[in-house]
């Protein structure tokens, strides 16, 4: 007697909300909110893409065996993006979200099981079961996509994720053997270099999570001589854990996600080429120490990489 193949509904509802359809060992349909509801970056539970990813699919609600959930702890806001003053908030005030970051474990998990529960329900209101409804770590989600997406053969693979933030964490350190996957490692979100890149973006006047990219543009134009002084003052931002080698640890006491006001005085009158060149020096420098550590640590040599900021 044959196994059913299990058809999934996946969910990402933070920002560039999106869904897709996994039946039969692939992907078969995958649609973004913003593409539906032309919002740009759409935050929120992806209720149209849903129903499009399925339409696609030529699935129906009563088929799908389970709605995975790519995070535990996401949602709301629904629809736009973040303010601008939300942003400042973020990034020169601190406020939640240094309270959600480096508040207790029974505080986080609190949380986690009320944003949790509240999209559970929501997601019950488009018709599913409510307990086919799961939810799963945002960057054991990361590391899957790489290893079980792109693994040629059981052998052991390094899979290293990196992103601003998800489940407070940003980063991890995975070794893929024989289809299974072991976490050695894990980033907390308070020594995230994606939130100490998206700090430098907003104070730049561009968008954060969105607009790293143009930073990374304009790093080539600067003469490196003026890139060498911002990649060291970075460099006093973060580093790696002289106990655990494969994980990054801030020298700022506040979490990075709240090192604008610092990093503002310290920038000074330094130019936006040179700011943004001596930014990617010091991130370039920094992930490829974090490669060669992990390397060095697992004794594993094929790396593949997942995650993102933006």
């Amino acid at each position: 007697m044959s196994t059913p193949t299990p058809v999934l509904l996946g969910i990402f509802d933070g920002h560039n909300a999106s869904a897709g359809v996994y039946v039969a060992d692939r992907v078969v349909a995958l649609v973004q909110e913003e593409r539906l509801v032309r919002v740009k970056n759409h935050y929120g539970l992806p209720q149209q893409a849903a129903t499009e990813a399925l339409r696609l699919a030529g699935i129906t609600v009563a088929e799908v065996d389970r709605v995975c959930c790519a995070s535990h702890f996401v949602s709301p806001p629904q629809g736009p993006r973040w303010a601008t003053e939300s942003f400042d908030a973020r990034y020169l005030g601190g406020g939640a979200l240094r309270r959600r970051i480096t508040g207790s474990t029974a505080y986080r998990h609190r949380r986690a099981q009320q944003r949790m529960d509240q999209r559970r329900a929501a997601i019950s209101g488009w018709g599913f079961d409510p307990d086919k409804v799961t939810f799963h770590a945002h960057h054991e989600a990361h590391a899957a996509t790489a290893y079980h997406g792109l693994r040629r053969d059981d052998e052991p693979y390094l899979v290293l994720t990196l992103d601003g933030g998800g489940d407070g964490q940003s980063g991890s350190v995975w070794v893929g053997r024989d289809g299974d996957l072991t976490c050695l490692e894990t980033i907390p979100q308070a020594d995230s270099l994606g939130e100490l890149y998206a700090v430098t973006t907003h104070l730049l006047g561009f968008t954060p999570l969105e607009h790293e990219y143009k930073l990374m543009g304009m790093a080539p134009y600067a003469d490196p001589r003026y890139a060498e002084p911002t990649a060291r003052m970075y460099a006093g931002y973060l580093g790696f854990d002289p106990v655990h080698p494969m994980r990054f640890r801030r020298t700022v006491g506040e979490p990075l996600s709240a090192v604008g006001p610092r990093l503002q005085k310290d920038l000074g009158r330094t130019r936006f080429d040179s700011l943004c060149a001596g930014l990617q020096l010091f991130t370039e420098r920094i992930l490829c120490d974090w490669v060669q550590r992990c390397v060095e640590q697992t004794g594993v040599g094929r790396v593949l990489a997942a995650g993102a900021s933006s």
